[in-house]
């Protein structure tokens, strides 16, 4: 392959080997022959603040995505994108904002985007996505702070997610109530919102209403399900770390003692919770009714 002018950020193959992506830190994009390493493409730049590359399952087509936007070229012909704007990828979908309305797709079909009903106000403002693995629904926050479900197929009207302020105690409330991100339950029946300030919200898509916890640490910069979706696992933007039951049977336990990640935190496949704290060291929590820690790996 030919030398990259930089640091390489991301690295892909195409799913049948063919072809290798590579993006560089000066927002560069290079595709070449896996077989012989001779570029059949090259983006300089691609996108700005360019963060990722993706092939789509049959290789013709290279998706890069960045600071909120994504692109999608072809590989035979990349002088000008097919597709790009405001956008998100979430496993298999594509969903772009387009002025004020929505459009799904897929990454198979890249070119063939599905616009839902509905509008957005104003237009062309950032915005996060989710999909659930079902593929049934697709829920979009808005940077005005309101979240919006559609059915995937484009049938019915949009949805908005409202929380309403009697739902949250008098302590807590302030004068504006944000969501500042959304995403599925693993069985994709329940929405999950990070609500400013520090509280989240579980929404069953059968409900009229959600489920609200406050943060016992302040406001929350993620929160993700666990894979079986019993539990939610929510970081504070200081790094401190919370878990829930997403049915509201407990709120706001600690991990003991207190830990504040550094890089990362995360659900495993079997519940048990690890996190990579300040101190180097990678713990694993154990989700019984304690959450004391189960076993420590000092990072090398």
């Amino acid at each position: 392959m030919k030398p990259h002018d930089g640091v390489i950020l991301d690295a892909v193959f195409s799913d049948d080997g063919t072809y290798v992506a590579t993006l560089t830190n000066h927002d560069t994009v290079m595709v070449s022959r896996s077989d012989d390493g001779v570029e059949v493409m090259h983006l300089e730049p691609a996108l700005e603040g360019s963060t990722g590359v993706i092939f789509s399952p049959t290789g013709d087509h290279l998706l890069v995505h960045g600071a909120g936007e994504i692109g999608v070229w072809r590989v035979a012909s990349p002088d000008q994108p097919i597709l790009r704007g405001p956008g998100r990828i979430s496993g298999p979908h594509i969903v772009l904002l387009v002025g004020s309305q929505v459009q799904i797709g897929r990454l198979d079909h890249p070119e063939h985007l599905k616009p839902l009903p509905g509008r957005i106000e104003p237009p062309n403002l950032g915005f996060k996505a989710d999909v659930p693995s079902t593929g049934k629904h697709v829920v979009v926050v808005h940077d005005n702070g309101t979240a919006w479900v559609w059915r995937a197929d484009g049938t019915g009207k949009p949805r908005m997610l409202q929380v309403a302020k009697r739902l949250i105690p008098s302590t807590a409330r302030a004068e504006a109530l944000n969501i500042r991100d959304a995403l599925f339950s693993p069985d994709g029946s329940q929405v999950l919102l990070v609500l400013d300030p520090g509280a989240i919200a579980v929404w069953p898509l059968a409900a009229d209403q959600p489920t609200v916890m406050l943060s016992q640490e302040g406001p929350i910069d993620m929160a993700s399900f666990s894979p079986d979706g019993s539990h939610i696992l929510a970081i504070s933007r200081d790094g401190r770390i919370q878990v829930f039951a997403s049915d509201g049977s407990f709120r706001a336990r600690k991990l003991r003692p207190p830990t504040t990640i550094r890089q990362q935190a995360g659900f495993l496949v079997n519940g048990d919770v690890v996190t990579d704290a300040a101190d180097n060291t990678v713990r694993v929590w154990d989700l019984d009714e304690e959450f004391n820690t189960l076993r420590t790996r000092r990072r090398k």
